[in-house]
């Protein structure tokens, strides 16, 4: 929707930028997460103690249509460097600010969730359920071909919960990585 404006009321005005930016729908939605009881991750965010800081809350300016938090925030963190990046807080118990706020992929995301934090395990980087893509991989194609008892046989060899392997199972965990179809029978 484009609004017609005269020329004296144009200079007067906010740029409608700021209205239809293709980040507005992440900066409402950080906010919402934080600050509205009735947004559905309201308890992971704002029901935790998350925040936003001050300089990304500023007041509405232009008849509530434009914000110079949301102008602060574009000016802290710029445009998303792709269509498949989102907003990550860096520590997910640190509140959304300049300093732990960044761009990342769903799989950067994925790494960083709680209660996965990335630990270290023979120099290398691993979930808290020591599972790599590679292991993941394994069980993802094993579970194509369901069997009695497969669930329990995968979590032994893998030496992680049975759950681990219901929430890969469910898509609940690791469904950012895909498993290409193997044609080679």
């Amino acid at each position: 929707m484009c609004y017609s404006l005269s020329p004296l009321n144009r200079e007067m005005a906010q740029p409608r930028l700021w209205v239809d930016h293709p980040l507005q729908d992440t900066y409402r939605s950080m906010i919402s997460r934080c600050y509205h009881k009735g947004n559905q991750s309201f308890h992971k965010y704002g029901g935790r103690g998350i925040t936003v800081c001050e300089r990304w809350r500023k007041s509405r300016l232009n008849g509530g249509k434009t914000s110079e938090g949301f102008k602060n925030f574009i000016e802290d963190m710029g445009p998303k460097p792709g269509a498949n990046y989102s907003l990550e807080r860096i520590d997910n118990n640190g509140n959304y600010t300049p300093e732990n706020c960044k761009w990342a992929t769903r799989k950067e995301q994925a790494l960083n969730r709680n209660p996965y934090k990335n630990t270290e395990l023979r120099g290398e980087k691993h979930h808290q359920n020591k599972l790599t893509e590679e292991n993941v991989i394994e069980i993802k194609k094993a579970l194509r071909n369901p069997r009695r008892g497969l669930v329990t046989e995968l979590a032994k060899k893998f030496g992680v919960d049975r759950r681990n392997i219901y929430a890969i199972k469910k898509g609940e965990s690791w469904n950012w990585l895909d498993v290409p179809e193997d044609h080679s029978t």
